[in-house]
């Protein structure tokens, strides 16, 4: 479902995989997946391992990954990624909403392994 997204990114475009549904209906397991089986991990660690395996395929091109995980409830959005959160919140109420406006986003994360990802820098 989402190696679709990952070869685009691979490709130089940006890519979103969105879960949406009804409350209990499983978008956070599906999303995040299973903490005790690795066969139950979800879209985010799967998408992230076919992209660096990726990289390391494709060592003729260098690689800059942003990632940004937002929760959206009742019209309000919450940036799940947001490090000086770790400590203080305690519920998703604690954190700080995302602004509306289209200039004011969530800070995207960005990853790097032992050694530098490579592939493709530009991108839309």
């Amino acid at each position: 479902m989402a190696y679709p997204v990952i070869q685009s990114g691979l490709d130089g475009f940006n890519g979103t995989i969105f879960a949406y549904g009804q409350t209990g209906s499983g978008k956070t397991f599906t999303v995040t997946g299973g903490p005790e089986k690795y066969e139950d991990r979800g879209i985010i660690p799967r998408s992230l391992s076919a992209l660096f395996n990726q990289f390391k395929k494709r060592t003729d091109y260098n690689y800059s990954v942003h990632v940004s995980y937002l929760e959206i409830y009742n019209d309000s959005g919450y940036d799940l990624l947001d490090p000086s959160l770790e400590t203080h919140a305690k519920s998703l109420e604690d954190l700080p909403k995302v602004a509306k406006s289209p200039t004011l986003n969530p800070k995207p994360q960005t990853l790097n392994t032992a050694k530098e990802p490579r592939g493709p820098s530009q991108g839309g």
